[in-house]
């Protein structure tokens, strides 16, 4: 897995009149070991962590040293019971005080053409204290409203925070703003008044924070 020091690239604010070019360049590049296809990272409170789909759904914690990331030695596995709940996790929605959610794109056919997409509340203190899912999982919801993958994240729009997540595909791509404590008891987030609002994005477009 080869991850990029450029990962705090700042907050995306979206609008309905967002016309402007973005561009990133790489300082520099490094490899990290045991976390499989790492799929992001969460940057919280002076900590970063990083989440894989090795032979389960894992988080681990680093620290920044210059331009390097030092793992500390602490590791989530995303299980219950040792059975891979979250085995592709893309994306922690931390922010505050705010409930934490962590997506989950499920592949349904070998193509990749067909996905079950999932958010998953949880106890973010218990899953770091305890290191596994277990008791620590408050709700699993069905992101029905998608159209292919989730990414969640936390985005402030009109002053208040939402958790947004966008597609990953090649057409009928959106972002979707949820109001989070809608979304925390919530069955699928077609249900009333968990999607606040969307707004069409180009192609494989991910939401991020840094």
């Amino acid at each position: 897995m080869k991850i990029f020091t450029a990962f705090f690239i700042g907050l995306f604010v979206l609008s309905t009149s967002f016309t402007s070019e973005v561009s990133m360049r790489i300082n520099h590049s490094f490899t990290l070991d045991s976390l499989g296809a790492c799929q992001g990272v969460s940057y919280q409170n002076g900590k970063v962590f990083l989440y894989g789909d090795r032979e389960v759904g894992v988080i681990r914690e680093y620290k920044t040293e210059g331009d390097s990331l030092i793992y500390q030695n602490r590791e989530m596995k995303l299980t219950v019971d040792d059975t891979d709940v979250i085995n592709h996790p893309t994306g922690i929605a931390y922010h505050a005080n705010n409930p934490v959610f962590i997506g989950n794109s499920i592949r349904l056919n070998k193509e990749g053409t067909l996905w079950t997409a999932m958010i998953y509340c949880i106890d973010w203190k218990g899953l770091q204290r305890t290191g596994t899912l277990e008791g620590n999982l408050i709700n699993t919801i069905e992101d029905d409203a998608c159209i292919q993958g989730t990414r969640p994240e936390y985005v402030e729009y009109k002053k208040k925070w939402f958790v947004a997540t966008a597609d990953y595909g090649d057409k009928r791509n959106e972002v979707r703003l949820y109001d989070p404590t809608v979304l925390k008891n919530a069955k699928r987030t077609s249900d009333k008044k968990v999607v606040y609002k969307t707004f069409t994005c180009t192609p494989w477009f991910k939401t991020f924070t840094g």
